[in-house]
This record gives structure tokens, C-alpha cells and sequence, in this order.
């Protein structure tokens, strides 16, 4: 890595850092979202998340991709903000053991010297994370083990895992950080946990195949969206009670224990600043569905390109941005005024992830074509696509906004670019397929 990216990586990482607002925390919830349409090839036991934390978290220095016990804490440390990187790929004993899955692991990142830390042993086939708002602990779901595990940021050690319901994968976190939900796939449930005693409460049921879930801005009802039901269910997190599913479309037939994804089902989910609007992807399709949070009522779809894949709504709430796949390769601007679509702006490849600058000038798009495209979100105009490694999957960016963080599942390493210069730092090597990306501060 040059000295003069080094030395804007380390200005990010001193620099002081606001409280999470809105943009960061949909910046959390886009990164966090691992597309249903990949989830369901069973996939799950390849993934990885990667989250920044703030500063002043030290880190132990060691080599990616091997597993490490509690000794993490006592290596050297850098001081910093810090990227989290859940390397979920299958590791298999030696010996007697060889036929044994072991438990997979979290690799701490430094940002200032951009180098990967001693992995954290976590559960097994980690599959996301979310980090509260404090930035001081770091909760793991292990699709594979049907826990979660908390991560002190401090020492870098891991908690006892918290037992939730069969296959946890999607989470959310309140803001006031007092509660996070895991979503459990196979269960069908939604599994609250307390982060100051790090239990688990009842369970909350929803619907069938449970997957993607949104926080709302004011933190009081939380949405999740049901694949094979068809439905969003919305959840009170003052009382933890599960309303009335919201139906998107057909699913099987009610008492039917048949829980097979249908063809066009629920995926993405975004909510507008002012919370009165949640919008679901419906994927297979071309279509996104505006739903009513007040009165729970799906408006008329709004056609956009084939197979949509992200969802990103300004900061001012007057434009939602929908990405397509690699047959549509588009991003199509929606007025949420008056839910039209306007002109798709085209990249040239299939949009896999996209993500808003936290000025909210730019739509920065990973492709397929391995690149990253950025958008003006003034002109709605593409820029010069960033060479990034192979598999551009998931991004994310630092708290200060001037480095953003793109992981190449392919290549197994995340690449940091400037954000001022949209110049591509050395890949930071991690664990084995990586596919998502989170943010925290």
C-alpha cells in the first residue's frame, strides 16, 4: 500500500466521528443484506461480513485465514478503527478430526495500516453481524450452529454463544442498541436478545422462511420479510409481538408445512427516512412494492429492471435507487413522491450491491464486471468504473465516508478506495468467500 493512501486511511481512522445517523445506519442495513436469491443455493456456510468500528480498538496482529483461539487479545495491538470480516467458509479438522466442520472465525482489520489481525473463533457457518451503537460489541449469527455470538471490540474475545432459533441469519439492532433481533430461517421466528445480560428472550413468529429484516428510523417496529409465505411481517419492539403479515403475494397454502421459496417472493427492504414507507423487492421479477407502515396497504408495483437486487434511499427520502441484475445492468431512480420510475442509467454490467455516500452525492455500484461504478446522484450520470478483484459482492463505508470498503468474494480480500479520488488501495486479504458488508459509527 502507498504512503499517501496509508496516510488517508490513517487520517480516517483518527479523525473524529459523529454518532451513527440515518445515512450510516442504512449504510448498516445494506451492507448486512445477503440476497435471498444466493442464500437459497446453499450457500450459506461461504460467507463473510465485515463491519468498521470506531476508534481506539485494539487489534492482535496475525495472518488471515487460520483459526485462533482466546490468545488473540495477547498479541500487539494498533489502535484505530477497526473492519470486522466473518470468514464463514467450511474448516475441517486434521487427523482423527478430519471429517469434523470446527467452529469458523471473525478476522480484525486495522484501517490505518490496512492489515488483517488473528481471527476470532466464532460458531459455525457465521453468516452475518451487527454491531451497536456504542461500537463496543460485535454480535455474530452462526447460521450453521443456531446461536449468536457477542464479540467484545475491546479485547477482541469472544462471548458465550447465545442460543436462538434453527438457522439464524438476518439481524438488526435497535438504535438505542438495547436489543438485537436474529431471524431464524428454518424456525420461522425472530429471536430478541438483550445486549446488557446477552440472553435470549421468547421467540417472536412470523412467517415461513423468514430472511431480510429493516429497522425502522424511530426504532419501533421492525419488518420481516417471509419467502415463502409471501409476506412482511412487522414487529412492535416495545412489546416484542409479531401484527398482521402483510401479503406481497401468493404462498402455499395456510396450515401447509410445504415451506419452498415460490418463484417471486419478498427480498430486499428499505424504509424511508420518515418512516412511512417500506419497499420490498420482489424477486424473480421486475417489480418493487411500496407499503404503507401506517395502514399496512401494498400500493401498485413500480416496474423497474429485471431482478432486482439493492435498494438505497437519499438522505432527504426523495429518490430510491433500485438495482438490477446482469441482464438489465441498471440502476433505476424512483420518485418515492410519486413511486414513478425515471430513466435507468446504465453500467455496462449487472449491479450486485450499491450503496449511497453519506453525503449523498454518490451511488457507488459493484458489478459483476468486477468493478465499481459511481453515480451522481445530482445528474444521475455514471463515472469511470474502479478495477476492484474478482466477485465484488458487498461494501460498506468508514464513518468519516472517505474510504469505502468493497469485498471480492472471489478473491477473498476486501479493497479500500478513496472516496475523494476513487482510487483502489492494495487488496487486505481475509477468509475464505466473502459476501457482505456492514458499518458501524
Amino acid at each position: 500500500m502507498d504512503e499517501s493512501f496509508l496516510r488517508d486511511l490513517f487520517e480516517c481512522a483518527t479523525e473524529d466521528e459523529p454518532p451513527m445517523g440515518r445515512v450510516a445506519h442504512n449504510s448498516l442495513l445494506a451492507g448486512l443484506r445477503l440476497r435471498r436469491h444466493r442464500r437459497t443455493q446453499a450457500a450459506v456456510s461461504c460467507a463473510a461480513v465485515v463491519a468498521v468500528l470506531g476508534a481506539g480498538i485494539p487489534l492482535a496482529v496475525g495472518s488471515a485465514g487460520r483459526t485462533a483461539g482466546l490468545a488473540a487479545a495477547a498479541q500487539p495491538q494498533w489502535l484505530g478503527p477497526a473492519v470486522y470480516v466473518v470468514n464463514s467458509h467450511p474448516v475441517w479438522g486434521t487427523g482423527r478430526n478430519k471429517d469434523k466442520e470446527v467452529p469458523a472465525t471473525v478476522t480484525p482489520i486495522s484501517i490505518a495500516p490496512g492489515r488483517a489481525g488473528t481471527p476470532i473463533t466464532v460458531g459455525y457457518g457465521p453468516s452475518n453481524l451487527v454491531v451497536t451503537p456504542n461500537r463496543k460489541t460485535v454480535y455474530v449469527a452462526n447460521y450453521g450452529g443456531d446461536t449468536v455470538t457477542p464479540i467484545t471490540a475491546a479485547s477482541n474475545l469472544p462471548g458465550k454463544p447465545i442460543k436462538v432459533g434453527r438457522n439464524p441469519l438476518g439481524l438488526a439492532i435497535t438504535p438505542n442498541g438495547k436489543t438485537v433481533y436474529a431471524v431464524n430461517t428454518t424456525s420461522g421466528t425472530v429471536t430478541p436478545i438483550s445486549t446488557a445480560t446477552n440472553t435470549a428472550r421468547r421467540p417472536i413468529k412470523v412467517g415461513l422462511s423468514p430472511d431480510e429484516i429493516a429497522m425502522a428510523p424511530d426504532g419501533k417496529t421492525v419488518y420481516v420479510a417471509n419467502g415463502a409465505s409471501n409476506t412482511v411481517t412487522p414487529i412492535s419492539t416495545v412489546t416484542n409481538t409479531a401484527s398482521a403479515p402483510i401479503r406481497t403475494g401468493p404462498g402455499p397454502v395456510p396450515g401447509h408445512v410445504d415451506t419452498t421459496i415460490p418463484k417471486i417472493f419478498p427480498d430486499e427492504l428499505a424504509i424511508t427516512p420518515n418512516g412511512r414507507t417500506l419497499y420490498v423487492t420482489m424477486a424473480n421479477s421486475r417489480r418493487v412494492l411500496p407499503i404503507s407502515t401506517v395502514t399496512g396497504q401494498v400500493g401498485p408495483a413500480i416496474e423497474v429492471g429485471r431482478q432486482p437486487t439493492s435498494l438505497n434511499i437519499t438522505a432527504n427520502g426523495k429518490t430510491l435507487y433500485v438495482s438490477s441484475d446482469s441482464k438489465t445492468k441498471a440502476v433505476t431512480p424512483v420518485s418515492t413522491a410519486t413511486n414513478t420510475a425515471g430513466p435507468a442509467i446504465s453500467l455496462g454490467s449487472g449491479a450486485e450491491v450499491a450503496l449511497l455516500s453519506q453525503n449523498g452525492k454518490t451511488l457507488y455500484v459493484a458489478t459483476d464486471g468486477d468493478t465499481v461504478v459511481p453515480i451522481s446522484t445530482a445528474t444521475n450520470t455514471p463515472g469511470t468504473p474502479i478495477k476492484i478483484g474478482a466477485g465484488a459482492d458487498a461494501m460498506a463505508l468508514s464513518p468519516g465516508g472517505r474510504v469505502l470498503y468493497v469485498v471480492n468474494q472471489l478473491s477473498d480480500n476486501v479493497t479500500a478506495i478513496r472516496t475523494a479520488t476513487n482510487r483502489p488501495g492494495a487488496p487486505i486479504k481475509v477468509g475464505q468467500v466473502p459476501v457482505a458488508i456492514g458499518v458501524a459509527g
